[in-house]
């Protein structure tokens, strides 16, 4: 077993590159995760996790200096398999073959890794047999990290994933991307790739009612208004890039109360630690409930 594929050191396999924002989300991810396994450990034998954008497992935040070295991380994957009470079982999908492969490789050395299903597909053919697979379960409770680089993630599976019962889910929303398709989208007609993220076509009449005084934060909301149906809540983390302007938010929360309190906390936690003038550790168990 080699432990530097499980550290967030050169391993020398591919990572994900990224920038500074990134660690924001990374940050508020791992809390999250590390709350939800600590509270769920004694009360529920079947806890699942479910990547469905993993990637290679590590991230690599460039430096804004050549004179400094580039800092490694753990990805998305690799933070729920070594958080300190595992979940029972992982879904990781990577599409991306070389990705797929340093990915697989890091997680070969966990020792837990017989917990892990590995799969190397498109993500929205994937989700049908990973749901199937959570509902044999007969009583599991659930989260997932839906982690789209862009608008590349369909509603309908998100959608699937949240009709599971006890799914609690933290979902990248791309303003950015949002910002510069839909003007584009309207003038062009080109509404099929919007159309995919919002599941249908009347989020158009939602964004036509506002044009020329447009305003994201109803688009959020409606966005939002599509899990209602199965019971969800949220809070928003906006990560914005080195100029202050927005990226995307992560929408976090559940069906029950506990994953919206565990989202905040995580969030709050994560800017003190990213932004705040002290580090903020990770609370005791005392503090989650």
């Amino acid at each position: 077993m080699d432990l530097k594929y499980l550290e967030p050191v050169d391993d020398g396999l591919p990572t994900r590159p990224s920038r500074e924002h990134t660690k924001l989300k990374l940050n508020a991810l791992r809390r999250f995760i590390y709350m939800f396994t600590t509270a769920m450990k004694d009360k529920w034998e079947i806890r699942t996790y479910i990547d469905l954008l993993a990637g290679p497992g590590k991230v690599t935040i460039d430096r804004a200096s050549s004179f400094q070295s580039a800092e490694f991380h753990l990805g998305s994957p690799l933070i729920a398999l070594t958080t300190d009470y595992p979940f029972t079982h992982y879904w990781f999908v990577e599409k991306d073959e070389n990705h797929f492969e340093a990915l697989g490789k890091r997680v070969s050395s966990s020792q837990i890794d017989s917990r892990i299903k590995i799969i190397n597909n498109d993500c929205n053919v994937a989700v049908d047999d990973i749901c199937r697979e959570i509902e044999s379960l007969k009583g599991s409770i659930n989260m997932a990290f839906l982690d789209p680089e862009g608008l590349e993630l369909p509603w309908n599976t998100i959608e699937k994933l949240a009709k599971i019962d006890r799914m609690d889910l933290i979902v990248l929303f791309s303003t950015s991307g949002f910002l510069r398709n839909v003007v584009n989208c309207f003038e062009n007609e080109t509404y099929a790739t919007l159309d995919r993220v919002f599941g249908g076509t009347e989020w158009r009449n939602e964004f036509s009612r506002g044009r020329g005084q447009f305003d994201k934060r109803r688009m959020i909301e409606y966005y939002k208004g599509l899990f209602k149906p199965y019971g969800y809540r949220f809070k928003e983390l906006p990560v914005k890039n080195s100029k202050n302007a927005e990226l995307y938010r992560l929408i976090g929360g559940g069906k029950h109360h506990l994953a919206v309190e565990f989202w905040e906390k995580s969030v709050k936690g994560a800017e003190n630690e990213i932004y705040g003038p002290q580090t903020k550790f990770l609370p005791g168990i005392e503090e989650l409930t």
